[in-house]
């Protein structure tokens, strides 16, 4: 996996998500194995390895409910596919590459068709 550091915000934007679906920070970091402390000294850095938020994400992903996952979870884009969609955008090692990626993805999955450029 990339070696690459996510900004410490979309941690942040990803608990404030599972809040909209009523879930807290205590529920998320029980559920991904962290602590409170090692969360903190990621907050001070202003950043976050890409495992690390991986494995963040997928523990917020298991905390919803299938059903609430399918339709308000990440545009409906749920299960397998999401899981390596995301995976393929959290290595990329650039906008472009994330994108391409996406692009591929939803090509391989869907009729339609959508273009993603830069």
């Amino acid at each position: 996996m990339s070696k690459e550091p996510v900004a410490f915000v979309r941690v942040s934007d990803l608990f404030n998500h599972l809040h909209d679906f009523g879930y807290e920070r205590e529920q998320l970091l029980v559920k991904a194995g962290l602590t409170e402390e090692v969360l903190l000294s990621y907050e001070e850095r202003g950043m976050v390895s890409a495992p690390v938020y991986s494995q963040l994400f997928f523990s917020a992903t298991s905390l919803i409910p299938e059903e609430i996952r399918q339709n308000f979870w990440a545009g409906g884009f749920s299960g397998r596919a999401f899981h390596l969609t995301a995976y393929a955008m959290t290595t990329a090692h650039t906008l472009r590459q994330a994108l391409q990626r996406v692009h591929d993805m939803h090509e391989m999955l869907h009729d339609r068709y959508p273009h993603v450029s830069i």
